[in-house]
């Protein structure tokens, strides 16, 4: 999961179930980070592919999305204040993902709610040219430099 942020075009296929897994928004956290933190350079190494089931594209559905993992983070902490330390030890890493991933999904969303992305039934009529063909270029261009 760390290394899918060094790449330099990542396919990134958004689904209500991957908005609210764990690993699959930490994926999404690691290409932010090897971004540099940077929105405009996180922008320019995926192309997302968002479902029919990803509510993404207003603001009330980002705000569902945000509390959920701000509850997520926020449940877990407070089992963790419950517990003995040497329990906690064995959560800790789980409950900073969380946090992180509550403080981040946000901006994180909205950037690929305001990309132009194309519904897959549409790639899928000329088996995903128009993303081959953005790949291939970014990548020569990633050559270039």
């Amino acid at each position: 999961m760390r290394q899918i942020g060094r790449e330099k075009a990542i396919v990134v296929v958004i689904s209500e179930k991957y908005l609210h897994s764990p690993y699959c928004m930490f994926e999404l956290l690691e290409i932010y980070r090897k971004s540099n933190s940077d929105l405009e350079e996180f922008r320019q190494k995926i192309y997302p592919i968002v479902l029919e089931d990803a509510k993404i594209y207003e603001s009330l559905e980002r705000a569902e999305i945000i509390k959920f993992w701000r509850k997520e983070s926020e449940d877990l902490e407070k089992v963790m204040q419950e517990m003995e330390l040497s329990d906690v030890e064995a959560l800790y890493d789980d409950f900073k993902v969380r946090d992180e991933i509550a403080r981040n999904i946000g901006v994180l969303v909205k950037v690929i709610s305001n990309m132009n992305t194309l519904k897959p039934k549409i790639l899928a009529q000329n088996n995903f040219e128009i993303i081959k063909n953005s790949i291939m270029e970014q990548l020569k261009s990633a050559q270039n430099a």
